[in-house]
């Protein structure tokens, strides 16, 4: 389950940068953020984005790199956050201290909370390829006191249980909506059918591809 969600998470983060997590796709990161934000090309605050995120490249990841190597491979971030999975203290300090900046990127209003315009925004920064929809119920699922906002420990605990937790009760697993480990199940609330089309069984194999 963890390993499913740690996978998922890197394809979408490099799904526009080669396969590879680098310095310049941080930058790109800063940069769709901002942007969905409102900042201006070329401002300030764009500015300000983007070293915060060249930020996160340097102490997060740039350590995890083999030497000569340009970026993290798959395979180097999936074994590096299994390793904070397993170790309390260096994930409060590496992850958990990450969150933390991360909450104060996407609060853009500075209130303190995250409402839902902010948290698409913040998200489309790190993953342009999910939807809107995707994101909504992200929101819905993360924001368990329903008053619209994500709090500081809401927003903060989503991140880490994603990318480390083993619960699958956790709320955080839907960071980046549905989990990827129960797509094409059917809702829990959903009873299933009983036959198939022309009482096949529901798993009949109505069309056989070659």
């Amino acid at each position: 389950m963890l390993t499913a969600k740690i996978e998922y998470g890197f394809d979408q983060l490099a799904a526009r940068s080669g396969g590879v997590l680098d310095g310049p796709s941080h930058v790109a990161m800063g940069r769709r953020a901002a942007a969905a934000i409102g900042y201006s090309l070329g401002s300030p605050d764009e500015g300000r984005m983007i070293e915060a995120y060249l930020n996160v490249w340097t102490a997060v990841h740039l350590p995890h790199v083999p030497p000569g190597a340009r970026g993290l491979t798959k395979k180097e971030f999936v074994e590096s956050n299994l390793a904070l999975s397993d170790d309390p203290v260096a994930r409060e300090a590496t992850l958990g201290r990450l969150a933390e900046t991360f909450f104060e990127l996407a609060d853009a209003d500075q209130d303190g909370m995250v409402n839902g315009a902010e948290f698409w925004a913040f998200q489309h920064g790190h993953f342009p390829d999910l939807g809107r929809a995707d994101l909504a119920e992200a929101f819905a699922h993360l924001d368990e006191d329903e008053d619209g906002f994500l709090s500081r420990e809401q927003f903060i605990s989503g991140i880490v249980e994603y990318w480390t937790s083993r619960d699958p009760a956790a709320p955080g697993n839907w960071w980046l909506g549905r989990p990827v480990y129960e797509r094409g199940k059917m809702a829990s609330w959903i009873a299933p059918p009983m036959k198939g089309i022309n009482d096949k069984p529901v798993d009949y194999q109505y069309v056989h591809l070659a």
